[in-house]
C-alpha cells in the first residue's frame, strides 16, 4: 500500500492510496464465487451458476462494494500509518476500479486541531455566595400559591390582577385579530398597552387602544410598527389564592409526613385537658407548614448550588476559549447544526413543508455550535494534558441525584448503568466538571456576595457596564435586579 497525503487548507488534508492489484483481483474472484453458490437465476440450478455469467450480469456492482470495504480498511491503516486523526467521515473518490496498475482512491477529510493548553492561572473567574433567607421562602411560597389561583367569573369591571379574556382586532385596512386571547389586567404582556387599558372595562365592552406589535411577530412586515386596535372583553374573572393547608402542602406531596408525625404526638397526648388538645391542633397545622417549607428551602438550595456551579463553569469555559486561538473542523460543526435542526425543528423549520430556516437563526445557531465544539475539544486537551480520568464514585453520586426524585430510586440507578450511552452522557459531564475543578485550582476565583435572586437572575456574575462599582457603599445596592424578577425558579 502507497499512502501520500497533502494539506488542502486549514485543517483539510487529501490522502492519496493506491493498493496492488492482487488484493483487489483476489477479494473480488472470492465475492464472485460466493455470488455464484448463493444466487438464484432463471435457466440455472442453484449452485451451479458459471462465475463468468455472475461476472457478466453482477461484475460491476460486486466490484463497487470491494472497492468500497477496501477503502474503508486501507484507509483506517493509513490513518495508523501516518498518525492521523480524523474529525469527521471521510468523503472518497474511488478513480478507475478496472486499472490495471491497480486500485487507487483519494479520502478527504478534516483532522482534530493540535492544541497547546495555555496559562490557565490567566483565568478569572467570579463565584457567586449566597443563602435561601426565610425572605427568599416567603416569596417563593407567595408564587407557589399564586401558581394555584382558582378564578372565578365576576359581573363587575376589571381590577388590577383580573384575569381577562377578549379580543384584539387591528383596525383600518389591517387584518390582524386574536380571539380568546387571555391575561392579568394591569399586568405586563405580549402587546403594550393592552392589559392596562382592560383596567375598568366590563364584559361585551369594546375600547379602541393604540398598540405595537412585539418583535416577535412571525410576519416581519409587523413587527415594532404601531397601530389602532379593538379590544372586547369577553370575560372578567377574580382570582382566589388558596390557603396554606393540607390540601395545598399535598399538591406539592409534602405534608404527609408531618400529618403522620402531628398523629403520633395526638396519641402520645390522650388524656390531656381540652386546652392541650387545641394546642395539638395548632401544632399540627404548623408542622404541616413547616415541613412544606422545609422542603421549598431544600429544593430552593439545590436550584441555587446548581446555578452557582452553572455559573462558574460557564466562566471557566468561556475564558479558556478566550485564552486560545485555533482553528475548528467544519465538519463537527455541519454535525452539530444538524442535531440542532433535528431537535428544534420548530424553531428551525425543518419538519415537513416547513420554509427554510431563517438566515439570522442558523447564524446565531452556528456561532453556538462553533462555541461548544471550541469547548470540548479545550475540554479534551486539558484531559490529556493532566492524566484527568473519571471519578466513578462521583458518576455514582450524580446517577444517584438524578434518580432521587423517582418512586424507586435504586431501580433508576441500575437503568441508567445498564445503558451504555446514558451512563456515557453522565461520565462525560462529570469529566467535564473534573476539568472545571483543575482550572479554578490554578485559577484567580473571586468570590462575590450575593443574593438567591441576584444569583438565579446572573447579577454577580454579568459584565460590569463602565463605571460599575464604583463610588460610595451603597453602590451595590443600586446595581442589585429586582429580585421579584426571577422566573426561573
Amino acid at each position: 500500500m502507497q499512502v501520500s497525503v497533502e494539506n488542502t487548507g486549514g485543517l483539510e488534508h487529501r490522502m492519496h492510496i493506491r493498493l496492488d492489484p492482487e488484493p483487489f483481483e483476489e477479494e473480488f474472484g472470492k465475492r464472485l464465487r460466493e455470488t455464484a453458490r448463493t444466487v438464484r437465476l432463471n435457466g440455472f440450478r442453484p449452485g451451479k451458476i458459471p462465475v463468468k455469467e455472475v461476472r457478466r450480469r453482477f461484475g460491476t456492482s460486486i466490484r463497487a462494494e470491494v472497492a468500497v470495504a477496501l477503502m474503508q480498511s486501507s484507509f483506517h491503516e493509513a490513518l495508523l500509518q501516518e498518525h492521523l486523526q480524523p474529525a469527521g467521515t471521510p468523503t472518497f473518490d474511488p478513480g478507475d476500479l478496472e486499472a490495471a496498475e491497480g486500485f487507487q482512491f483519494t479520502a478527504t477529510f478534516e483532522v482534530f486541531p493540535e492544541i497547546e493548553v495555555g496559562d490557565l492561572s490567566r483565568v478569572r473567574v467570579k463565584r457567586p455566595e449566597a443563602e435561601v433567607t426565610d425572605a427568599d421562602i416567603d416569596a417563593m411560597v407567595d408564587r407557589l400559591r399564586e401558581g394555584r389561583t382558582t378564578w372565578s367569573a365576576v359581573e363587575r369591571p376589571a381590577r388590577e390582577g383580573d384575569r381577562i379574556t377578549a379580543d384584539l382586532a387591528q383596525c383600518g385596512d389591517g387584518d390582524f385579530h386574536h380571539e380568546g386571547m387571555s391575561f392579568i389586567a394591569g399586568d405586563e404582556f405580549f402587546f403594550p398597552n393592552v392589559a392596562d387599558a382592560a383596567l375598568g372595562m366590563a364584559a361585551g365592552e369594546t375600547k379602541r387602544i393604540t398598540s405595537t406589535f412585539p418583535d416577535a411577530m412571525a410576519d416581519e412586515t409587523l413587527r415594532g410598527s404601531e397601530s389602532e386596535f379593538d379590544l372586547t372583553v369577553r370575560e372578567i374573572a377574580e382570582g382566589q389564592l388558596p390557603d396554606l393547608d393540607e390540601a395545598f402542602f399535598a399538591s406539592f406531596d409534602v405534608g404527609a409526613g408531618a400529618s403522620a408525625a402531628s398523629g403520633e404526638r395526638a396519641e402520645d397526648s390522650e388524656g390531656d385537658d381540652s386546652e392541650g388538645d387545641d394546642s395539638e391542633s395548632d401544632d399540627s397545622e404548623n408542622s404541616g407548614e413547616e415541613a412544606f417549607r422545609a422542603e421549598v428551602r431544600k429544593d430552593m438550595g439545590g436550584r441555587l448550588a446548581a446555578t452557582i456551579r452553572a455559573q462558574v463553569a460557564t466562566q471557566v469555559m468561556q475564558q479558556m476559549v478566550d485564552l486560545h486561538a485555533f482553528e475548528i473542523p467544519n465538519c463537527l460543526v455541519e454535525e452539530r447544526l444538524g442535531q440542532i435542526r433535528s431537535e428544534l425543528p420548530q424553531l428551525f423549520g425543518a419538519d415537513g413543508d416547513s420554509p427554510a430556516p431563517p438566515a439570522a437563526a442558523m447564524e446565531i445557531a452556528r456561532r453556538e455550535a462553533e462555541k461548544s465544539i471550541r469547548e470540548m475539544l479545550l475540554t479534551r486537551a486539558v484531559i490529556e494534558r493532566e492524566g484527568l480520568t473519571v471519578d466513578a464514585g462521583k458518576v455514582r453520586g450524580r446517577i444517584e441525584e438524578l434518580a432521587s426524585s423517582y418512586e424507586n430510586p435504586e431501580q433508576v440507578v441500575n437503568w441508567y448503568y445498564s445503558q451504555d450511552t446514558l451512563l456515557q452522557r453522565v461520565e462525560s459531564d462529570v469529566l467535564r466538571e473534573q476539568v472545571v475543578d483543575y482550572v479554578l485550582s490554578v485559577a484567580d476565583v473571586a468570590a462575590v456576595p450575593s443574593s438567591h435572586d441576584d444569583v438565579m437572575a446572573g447579577q454577580p456574575t454579568a459584565d460590569e457596564p463602565a463605571g460599575a462599582g464604583q463610588g460610595d457603599d451603597g453602590g451595590d445596592e443600586a446595581q442589585g435586579a429586582d429580585p421579584t424578577d426571577d422566573e426561573d425558579t
